[in-house]
């Protein structure tokens, strides 16, 4: 392990596991702005800007943290593994973070406000989201590959939300053709939400993968 000692080794793949943790924090943060977004015309759009720009950042510093370990370090299989995954992961998380700032550009505080059908249940994916992060959390924190497999339930959740608002929203495009482009706008971001939500379970693979050197699908 040229150039380094075995502590600095460890800490260095500590700081790799931590900074996942922390990127996955910062979307959650991202998320809540979202749904903020959703509750209300006054719009977090800069917070939420400022946000992906941080998360950018960091997830460039962490690539260049997993490149030091891989080029300069000599890692074993499992911590090659971890490496290797934490690379993965950053991208999805990138994907969460920018999918949830394309819903928040959107602005869908006015569409939503005289339709409590389409906005409640969207307003009740906040939570199941969180869940998902918070299981992924637990799992890479804890190396419990267990409770990763419980992200599928989340993610039928968000399946069932997304069929269920696009078939309705197309009804609806049908008897309102004025509000088309207000209603597609919806029709969109049902569709991100569905796709942050298999981000997730891509990330939840992943880290599958990183604790057991298996590989599986979540959703």
């Amino acid at each position: 392990m040229t150039g380094t000692t075995r502590k600095e080794y460890v800490q260095k793949l500590d700081t790799i596991k931590n900074e996942l943790l922390n990127l996955l924090e910062d979307a959650k943060n991202m998320l809540e702005y979202l749904f903020e977004s959703i509750r209300s015309p006054q719009i977090p759009l800069e917070q939420a800007t400022q946000l992906d720009k941080t998360v950018r950042s960091k997830t460039a510093q962490l690539l260049d943290l997993c490149t030091e370990v891989l080029t300069l370090q000599q890692p074993m299989a499992s911590d090659l593994r971890m490496i290797l995954s934490a690379i993965r992961i950053k991208t999805d998380i990138e994907r969460v973070v920018r999918d949830s700032l394309h819903i928040i550009e959107l602005q869908l505080a006015g569409p939503l406000q005289e339709a409590d059908e389409l906005r409640v249940p969207l307003e009740q994916l906040q939570s199941t989201l969180f869940d998902m992060i918070e299981i992924l959390k637990q799992g890479i924190k804890e190396n419990n590959a267990e409770v990763l497999l419980t992200l599928s339930e989340r993610d039928e959740v968000v399946d069932k939300y997304y069929a269920e608002t696009t078939k309705k929203l197309r009804e609806y495009i049908t008897t309102h053709p004025k509000q088309a482009n207000e209603y597609l706008d919806l029709i969109l971001s049902s569709r991100m939400v569905e796709r942050i939500a298999d981000h997730l379970c891509n990330i939840g693979e992943k880290a599958y993968y990183m604790i057991t050197a298996e590989n599986i699908r979540i959703a």
